[in-house]
């Protein structure tokens, strides 16, 4: 089974971001990636009261563009490493067979 990427490797930010702005998306995202499940990742400069108002900061903005950035990083090096359809080992919660 094919896993399901949501976010394109290679789509720049001024693509990308201000889709996942307009839809509220990124508010998660940023909560994951601070804060979750994909904490080692990266590491930004924002509190979660910050992200609870969801509203466009210096601080929420710079938090934002990092996380894109470690983003596309990280799944670039998937790509390279699974091009051969061998199993998904990086993916935390990911079912291999």
């Amino acid at each position: 089974m094919t896993p399901v990427i949501k976010h394109d490797a290679s789509e720049p930010a001024w693509l990308y971001l201000p889709r996942v702005l307009g839809s509220g998306e990124v508010w998660e995202y940023l909560q994951e990636f601070a804060f979750g499940k994909y904490q080692e990742g990266g590491k930004v400069d924002v509190t979660p009261e910050e992200l609870a108002t969801r509203r466009l900061t210096r601080c929420t903005w710079a938090a934002i563009r990092t996380w894109h950035s470690c983003t596309r990083t990280y799944m670039r090096a998937w790509g390279v490493e699974h091009a051969d359809g061998r199993a998904d080992t990086w993916t935390k919660g990911s079912v291999t067979k």
